[in-house]
C-alpha cells in the first residue's frame, strides 16, 4: 500500500521501501501527526503514541504515523510505515521519550533514522 507518491515533508529521508499498514489508533490522544512514533498497546493491539514511561506495550515503538489522524473522540483507523528511512527531527515521541530510547527499537523493524 502505497500511502504518498511526494513527500510533502521532511519525514522520509532516503530510499529504502517504505510499507505502509492500516492501524487503529486508541482514542484520548487528540490529534496526531504525521511522524508521530507510535507504540502497539499489548491488550488491544490498538497504538498510542510511544511513551517510555507507559507499560502497556506503548512503551516499545512500533512504527510511525503515516498521515494525521484524530483520536480525539473515537479510535480512528490510521496507516502507518512499517518500514522505511525517516528524518529523526521530524519523529513526534510521546511523553518524555527521545529518538535515543527508541532508535534501536525502530531499527529492528527496518525503521532507519537519519
Amino acid at each position: 500500500m502505497s500511502i504518498e507518491t511526494s513527500n510533502i515533508d521532511n519525514l522520509v529521508s532516503g530510499s529504502f521501501p517504505q510499507v505502509t499498514k492500516p492501524r487503529i489508533a486508541v482514542t484520548g490522544q487528540g490529534l496526531l501527526a504525521r511522524g508521530t512514533v507510535m507504540g502497539t498497546i499489548t491488550a488491544s493491539g490498538k497504538l498510542a503514541k510511544v511513551d517510555k514511561s507507559k507499560s502497556d506495550g506503548s512503551q516499545t515503538a512500533t512504527n510511525i504515523l503515516a498521515t494525521a489522524v484524530d483520536t480525539t473522540s473515537a479510535d480512528a483507523a490510521c496507516v502507518v510505515y512499517r518500514t522505511g528511512q525517516f528524518c529523526g527531527s521530524e519523529l513526534i515521541f510521546g511523553g518524555a521519550s527521545v529518538l535515543a530510547d527508541h532508535q534501536s527499537q525502530l531499527e529492528t523493524l527496518s525503521i532507519f533514522i537519519d
